[in-house]
């Protein structure tokens, strides 16, 4: 029961990520505030998810293929979820100002990258719950 919790506790908290950040309110700030027009605030965002889509792709077999054969998947859901929360945190600094766009782009990626690897290792508890 307590595999059970604690899977459906961290589904939970990392639903924020996405929500607030990617999707939402991030996205729209991002796209208003930082960018030089909203229309290409949207191109610029959808490219970066894009890109880290595509980097996911690669990588995501191989981290998938480590998680089913090492003992340690719980290990590497805390690093990349740290990771992600230390690059998430670094957006506090992205004023509203176009200078901060490139800067903002890549923090927004590199977190969204190890928000995804950790979904890869978290994916893979299912067998065990």
């Amino acid at each position: 029961m307590k595999k059970i919790f604690n899977f459906a506790l961290y589904d939970f908290a990392n639903s924020a990520f996405t929500t607030i950040i990617i999707t939402f309110i991030f996205a729209t700030y991002f796209a208003t505030q930082i960018a030089p027009n909203p229309v290409l605030g949207q191109t610029y965002w959808g490219w970066t998810i894009g890109i880290t889509g595509f980097f996911i792709a690669i990588i995501g077999p191989i981290a998938g293929s480590f998680a089913d054969k090492k003992n340690r998947i719980v290990f590497f859901i805390r690093c990349f979820s740290l990771l992600c929360i230390s690059f998430t945190a670094l957006l506090w600094f992205s004023k509203p100002s176009q200078s901060y766009l490139l800067y903002t782009l890549v923090i927004v990626g590199i977190a969204n990258l190890f928000y995804e690897l950790s979904l890869i290792f978290y994916n893979s508890l299912l067998k065990d719950i």
